[in-house]
């Protein structure tokens, strides 16, 4: 005997069942999507000048060039600096990746500190000529800091 209770149950199973096909047919990319480096093409064995700029009042930039085979302080009188600070700074910026972009609204890179005029640090690197400006701000998750290529 069906009673007008049990219509209403085999009508939410039909619904529900309706939804089910749906959504497993639906041609949805949401899955995890594979990492790409951050800077496609950069290497680190070509950079030719580091520029580091602190949103803080009263710290000059600093700048970081080479000259011949070892890299100097431009900023600071052509102070030298070791190679191999250089280095640990560079490899990690060339191995950078990202899946997908955290923000991409003007408003909420200024919330980030990644945005043109509110940044943590900008990072000046100039390879083959050409400038790369990476802006880093605040924290954008557990132990990320948000990153943004201007």
């Amino acid at each position: 005997m069906l009673t007008r209770f049990h219509k209403i149950l085999i009508a939410a199973l039909a619904v529900q069942v309706v939804l089910a096909v749906v959504m497993l047919t639906r041609d949805d990319d949401t899955g995890v999507r594979k990492e790409k480096p951050l800077l496609a093409g950069f290497d680190a064995g070509k950079v030719t000048r580091i520029q580091v700029v602190s949103s803080e009042q009263g710290k000059a930039p600093i700048d970081l060039v080479q000259r011949h085979a070892s890299w100097v302080m431009a900023s600071h009188f052509d102070f030298p600096v070791e190679a191999q600070k250089v280095t640990d700074l560079i490899t990690p910026i060339a191995k950078m990746a990202a899946a997908a972009p955290i923000a991409t609204q003007p408003s909420r890179h200024t919330q980030l500190r990644v945005s043109d005029t509110e940044f943590e640090r900008k990072l000046i690197v100039t390879m083959g000529g050409k400038d790369t400006t990476l802006f880093l701000g605040g924290p954008a998750g557990t132990r990320r800091p948000a990153v943004r290529v201007g």
